[in-house]
């Protein structure tokens, strides 16, 4: 359950999710006398658990006085300490603990029942209206890919190239303003005949998410100011709200998957992490050279990396913007992102977890600058902005999901995948007022099942942690079942520095639309490998606070 360093763009969290989309292994039993409930986590066992009254092994951790208000976050308090260490039987990962212990002060632990949501016309039409008022949007869809578009101009892609990329029936950004298109969200397969002629849109929209809604719109740029508003709603890959504006490039947001589509990570990280070669994180990477592959009648069939760096590529080259600037206080870029949270109406539903001072960049728009002869550089613009995420809140308790959670229905020999990314609203704000809003897969309250869960004393979840954690890695694709391989140097060093009481969302396999916000216990730490470089960090076991059951999550329960 390796998460997303915070702050870092879509192709980062995209890659993160991947990461934790394996999930954890199984665990052993506990020797003690309340041991976790069975492997398949029954929910209305978990349920019972929690609403005992005296149940055996329990503690009350909440705190009578302390009541929370709505759409704020409860206080951290430090209960314990926890040390230990831990080696697998080959030697190749070794975990060490050394971290304080907490939970949030409230006077309850509530189990809520939550299903999934989706953006609907009413909430894409408020954020139009607050974020770029009466101004005409157009047809994103038809929009050609600005890299494309820039290589075509410059001959860098040919006449038999074009053909290869799927542009039909787009236009050139300059010509999008004759493309005008209404904010409504429409059925997919509704739109499939109007854009027949766009043969990207049935690679991507309609093959992806033929069930799904989509509205994608752009701003002509005519103002200086280029904006992409996009909703989609899909019964494979949830739902989601992007808006993103900028005054140095085009900018687009169509993708269907939740998340943004471009690159935002903390100033303390530095200007140039995304591009480090020593950071296991990085987002841009150094061009190969290519080289032709011939079929049988010496045609080009596709061109192929040699896996080598281009000798030619000299480094990429950071330029500040300056027009993304950011100067706002932390506090005025707070008041302006609840002011439009206020505007949507979903000021009581999301608690502020973390605000950052932040670099950001869009990887699409990268922009080859020659250095002479065949020698270039690619230039990187970055702007600043404050991050400012929300997740929902359970009583003052952040509901933190890592990963995709998935279901799987096999029919004909397919497999309809189904996934559940965690919620989340991401709100970017800088000198240019709001220039980024993220609204991810939504969820609804249907009702509070516990009023107060019981939850299992901290001792008995240290037991619990230390018989499961090294199983709980093997089972991630990170580590790739490395318990099984044989004996030999380190190669795994995962430092726990976190530990904390959050919420998650369980799932059960054939109610995956519906779950229930539960409190677990999250492990969370920094990963280096035997040369003692990151490989990555977030969080490494999560454990139901009730039952002692490790969330696995892949399967979202």
């Amino acid at each position: 359950m390796i998460k997303k360093i915070k702050g870092t763009g879509f192709a980062l969290m995209m890659s993160l999710m991947m990461m934790a989309a394996s999930g954890c292994a199984g665990k052993k039993e506990s020797d003690s006398e309340r041991a976790p409930i069975e492997q398949e986590k029954n929910i209305s066992r978990m349920v019972n658990e929690a609403g005992k009254a005296e149940a055996e092994g329990t503690e009350d951790y909440t705190t009578d006085d302390a009541v929370v208000e709505e759409g704020t976050a409860a206080e951290y308090k430090k209960i314990d300490e926890f040390d230990t260490k831990l080696t697998s039987d080959n030697g190749l990962i070794q975990v060490e603990v050394d971290a304080p212990v907490s939970l949030t002060e409230c006077n309850s632990y509530p189990i809520v029942k939550v299903s999934r949501d989706e953006i609907d016309e009413e909430l894409l039409k408020k954020t139009k209206n607050i974020l770029l008022g009466d101004t005409t949007l157009y047809d994103g869809v038809r929009v050609m890919d600005p890299d494309i578009e820039r290589d075509i101009k410059s001959g860098v892609i040919g006449d038999a190239e074009k053909d290869e990329l799927m542009i039909g029936g787009q236009v050139y950004y300059d010509a999008i303003g004759q493309h005008p298109v209404d904010v409504s969200l429409r059925k997919v397969a509704d739109m499939a005949e109007e854009y027949s002629d766009v043969e990207n849109f049935d690679f991507y929209y309609n093959q992806l998410m033929p069930e799904g809604e989509l509205f994608y719109g752009v701003t002509d740029g005519r103002d200086g100011e280029f904006a992409s508003l996009c909703v989609t709603n899909s019964d494979s890959y949830g739902s989601s709200l992007k808006y993103f504006s900028s005054r140095d490039y085009f900018v687009r947001s169509g993708l269907v998957l939740p998340g943004m589509d471009f690159a935002v990570w903390p100033t303390e990280y530095g200007k140039d992490y995304i591009v480090d070669d020593g950071n296991p994180q990085r987002i841009f990477e150094p061009e190969e050279p290519s080289e032709p592959e011939y079929d049988e009648n010496g045609e080009i069939v596709q061109w192929v990396g040699s896996g080598k760096t281009d000798p030619n590529f000299e480094g990429f080259n950071i330029i500040d913007s300056t027009k993304e600037t950011n100067n706002l206080s932390k506090e005025e870029a707070l008041r302006q992102a609840e002011e439009v949270l206020k505007e949507l109406g979903l000021d009581d539903q999301y608690v502020p977890a973390y605000t950052e001072d932040s670099y950001l960049t869009d990887p699409f728009n990268v922009v080859k600058a020659s250095s002479g002869g065949s020698r270039y550089t690619e230039n990187v613009t970055i702007g600043r902005v404050w991050d400012i995420v929300y997740e929902r809140g359970v009583n003052g308790n952040i509901v933190e999901n890592f990963g995709e959670k998935y279901s799987e229905n096999y029919y004909h020999g397919e497999v309809d995948k189904q996934v559940w990314f965690g919620e989340s609203v991401r709100i970017l704000v800088n000198d240019n007022g709001v220039v980024g809003l993220f609204i991810n897969d939504p969820m609804t309250v249907e009702e509070t099942v516990v009023d107060n869960s019981n939850l299992l004393g901290f001792d008995e979840i240290k037991k619990i942690y230390e018989e499961t954690q090294l199983e709980t890695l093997n089972g991630m694709s990170s580590f790739d079942s490395i318990l099984s391989e044989e004996a030999g140097d380190l190669m795994y060093d995962i430092k726990i520095d976190d530990i904390k009481l959050r919420y998650t969302k369980v799932s059960e396999p054939e109610n995956f639309n519906n779950g229930l916000l539960v409190p677990v216990w999250d492990f969370s730490g920094v990963c280096y490998n035997g040369q003692g470089d990151v490989e990555g960090e977030g969080s490494f076991i999560q454990i139901n606070a009730i039952d002692g059951s490790v969330y696995n999550a892949e399967t979202g329960y």
